[in-house]
């Protein structure tokens, strides 16, 4: 009969990364105040209309969190009558580097009947605010992110607050530049009706926690000391931190709904991290656990590892969600000793594949006809 190591169980109960720094954050309480701090808002459209980007207007809809007109926003006067819109709105220069990431909230009216599109770009060219000289020109900028409704179809641009996010990439090395909102509209006739942009956030590359491969090195260390089995659960539990906890500035603004529901303490207390294994007081090596030693730690498994469909997401006071795995995600490590005397080692996903492993490789062999 071949014997069966379940070796480790380790379940992530929340997004394994550290926390990371915002290198910028804007609500837009003040939009005329936004050139001072180092935005750059220009108006390519042609013919010129009578608007550029303005204070949001509560009358359209409230601002995505805060003040009810806490947005900038848009719309088709930007150009004249059956003119193309052409309108930019562009950050602060900002250090960039492949990884990082800008999110922003952005919505278009009820029930609007004239499509709005939205580009995100981006331009590695410094502090230049070059976007070209025409409507269709987008100078430094020729970096697309991100674009909400391409097609310009009607219904295609959100009518609630929602968010999107672009990731730099292709850099291959750190530059500095700036992103840039491009309200772009042609022929203001067909096109074109009132767009908001709210809760900027541009977040610094995370740093990716790192999980040491605790199944194979105490596999090897028990198979050494041949141990006929151990059990190791090993719960990690990582925050996800909002970025820009540490900045300095303020963090973003979650939705008004959505920060009430924040408030509220936490159905389930966070499980504690830990490893457990089962060591001989006298000797003080690894061995078999006795049944008593086990079915106390049980207990503390299943608790730690429940998380019912009220605690699949989280949300941090900043606005920021996350999400707390259930034990779909648990991964097994099973070794086997075969009977060649070597050890074969598989990982599986979810406890029933685990039993399905143990089953199989701790069955009885078939009776040799050899005599």
């Amino acid at each position: 009969m071949s014997r069966s190591l379940l070796c480790s169980a380790i379940l992530l109960t929340l997004s394994a990364v550290a926390p990371a720094d915002s290198l910028l954050v804007e609500n837009f309480n003040d939009v005329p105040s936004l050139a001072g701090a180092g935005w750059a808002l220009i108006n390519n459209s042609a013919p010129l209309g009578t608007a550029g980007w303005f204070q949001g207007n509560p009358a359209a809809f409230g601002a995505q969190s805060g003040a009810p007109n806490s947005y900038i926003a848009a719309n088709f006067l930007n150009a004249d009558a059956g003119g193309d819109v052409s309108n930019w709105l562009l950050t602060p220069v900002l250090q960039l580097v492949d990884g990082e990431i800008i999110s922003f909230y952005t919505r278009t009216v009820p029930d609007a009947s004239f499509p709005d599109r939205l580009e995100l770009r981006l331009s590695t060219n410094g502090a230049s605010t070059n976007v070209g000289g025409s409507a269709k020109s987008v100078g430094d900028f020729g970096r697309l992110l991100l674009t909400i409704n391409p097609a310009l179809a009607v219904g295609g641009y959100p009518e609630a607050w929602s968010s999107f996010s672009g990731t730099v990439s292709g850099l291959g090395a750190p530059a500095t530049g700036r992103f840039a909102f491009h309200y772009v509209v042609p022929n203001t006739e067909v096109n074109g009706d009132y767009i908001g942009i709210d809760t900027v956030s541009v977040s610094a590359v995370p740093e990716p926690a790192t999980i040491v491969a605790l199944c194979f090195m105490l596999a090897a260390t028990l198979l050494r000391r041949r141990a006929r089995w151990i059990a190791i659960a090993a719960i990690v539990a990582f925050g996800v931190s909002g970025f820009g906890a540490d900045s300095g500035k303020p963090a973003p603004k979650p939705p008004r709904t959505q920060a009430a529901k924040a408030a509220k303490p936490a159905a389930h207390p966070a499980a504690a991290g830990g490893v457990r294994v089962f060591i001989d007081p006298a000797t003080g090596k690894i061995r078999e656990p006795e049944p008593g030693e086990v079915q106390p730690l049980a207990p503390l498994g299943a608790q730690a590892m429940r998380a019912g469909p009220a605690d699949a997401q989280t949300l941090q006071v900043n606005g920021l969600s996350g999400m707390r795995l259930d034990d779909s995600q648990l991964i097994y490590s099973v070794a086997t000793r075969n009977p060649d005397g070597t050890i074969s080692v598989e990982c599986v996903k979810g406890a029933a594949n685990a039993g399905k492993a143990v089953s199989r490789n701790s069955a009885p062999r078939e009776k040799s006809n050899e005599k």
